[in-house]
């Protein structure tokens, strides 16, 4: 026991899926049971991802050196990247149309989706400041994160350090609430196969099969554009970047979540890969 305590969080969290499957399938529809600590423990990590990424890139603001030609390079490469990920999304449900043959059953009611981009925009900016924190929000959060991080790069003198001071002591809190946290997400895993296969059994993996060929065959191609980008464009080895991610990668297919995920992409990013805190702050929670 105390071995597998300190194995790395991915082997912990594959164990995790592994006796999930084989608790759901032994209990069958009484593994529900399980749902509740696994949906407690994600929704704890998941409400850490907006305040991690308001006190970071506050952080950040604040002692980082932004001059134009970074600012720049940050908006193009989030061009870019937001630009190949709609690219291959298109070209890989346009080849295989996973939809065919899914069996899918309709919406009751379809969500209306706004064609004005204006009024995408205006939906992306907060009415209020906590509501974005509480509906997980992550564009409004980092709206309100610059606001409040340029405002304190004006400050100067005692101001500035007590802004700093108490910035610094809640980012420290909550990336030690985090690590709290992370501990349990292999139960969390464990819980919510559980559910899944003992309440539905693999009949959902059999009816999208087919999408989830899709889904695997467009990250196959995601990742060697951007690993490709990591061994031509920074000093980070793919390999090496693969290995010390592992734990935010295994979690993220876990749980199909990049929200929930983050706080501990960060945390990898930071304290394993040795991104600057400029780095890990500005680029990789935001463009998450």
């Amino acid at each position: 026991m105390g071995r597998l305590l300190h194995a790395p969080l991915y082997i912990r969290i594959l164990i995790g899926f592994a006796a999930g499957i084989l608790i759901g399938l032994m209990l069958g529809p009484s593994a529900r049971s399980f749902d509740l600590p696994a949906r407690l423990i994600l929704r704890v990590l998941g409400a850490l991802a907006p305040a991690l990424i308001l006190i970071a890139v506050v952080r950040a603001l604040m002692s980082a050196e932004i001059h134009g030609a970074l600012a720049f390079r940050r908006f193009r490469l989030l061009l870019q990247n937001t630009l190949a990920a709609i690219l291959v999304g298109l070209a890989v449900a346009n080849l295989l149309r996973p939809g065919d043959g899914a069996a899918l059953a309709a919406p009751a009611q379809r969500p209306a989706i706004k064609s004005d981009v204006v009024s995408q925009l205006l939906d992306n900016v907060p009415d209020s400041l906590l509501r974005p924190f509480v509906e997980n929000k992550v564009i409004a959060v980092v709206l309100i994160a610059l606001a409040f991080g340029i405002a304190a790069r004006s400050l100067s003198g005692s101001e500035k350090r007590t802004a700093e001071d108490l910035v610094g002591l809640s980012f420290n809190c909550i990336i030690r609430v985090l690590h709290w946290v992370i501990a349990l997400v292999p139960l969390a895993v464990l819980g919510k196969v559980a559910s899944i296969v003992g309440s539905e059994g693999f009949e959902p993996f059999v009816r999208l099969a087919m999408f989830v060929r899709a889904v695997l065959l467009a990250l196959a191609i995601q990742a060697t554009y951007y690993l490709l980008r990591v061994r031509f464009g920074s000093w980070v080895r793919p390999l090496s970047l693969v290995r010390k991610m592992s734990d935010a990668l295994v979690m993220a297919f876990s749980t199909a979540s990049s929200t929930i995920t983050m706080p501990l992409t960060y945390d990898r990013l930071r304290h394993r890969v040795g991104l600057r805190e400029r780095s890990a702050s500005l680029g990789a929670l935001v463009a998450l």
